[in-house]
């Protein structure tokens, strides 16, 4: 048998109160880009990052967290509410070349 590729698995927890979005999106970024370098393409991200991603108009950070991902061509493979209130906070995001999870 051909060896196992390796497959990458980060679990993110974003307290409510974690210091600033802009700090928080420079802090994602260089780990995306350590993960990727690490495991290519084969990787997920999971977790609560408490913001909602699905309505950029309660929080602009979730317009600049989108383009984030956008830019590393994450794909969001999580699409339905994850919330009491019908919106979504818990991601599951992995590079776009893999989106068939």
């Amino acid at each position: 048998l051909p060896p196992m590729p390796k497959l990458g698995i980060l679990i993110v927890y974003r307290h409510n109160q974690s210091g600033t979005s802009s700090s928080f999106a420079s802090d994602f970024d260089s780990l995306i880009l350590s993960f990727s370098q690490h495991f290519g393409n084969n990787f997920l991200i999971m977790g609560d990052f408490n913001f909602w991603v699905d309505d950029p108009s309660h929080n602009p950070f979730a317009s600049d967290f989108l383009s984030l991902l956008d830019s590393h061509d994450l794909a969001l493979l999580n699409t339905s509410s994850t919330h009491v209130s019908g919106h979504i906070l818990d991601l599951i995001l992995c590079p776009a070349s893999l989106d068939h999870f």
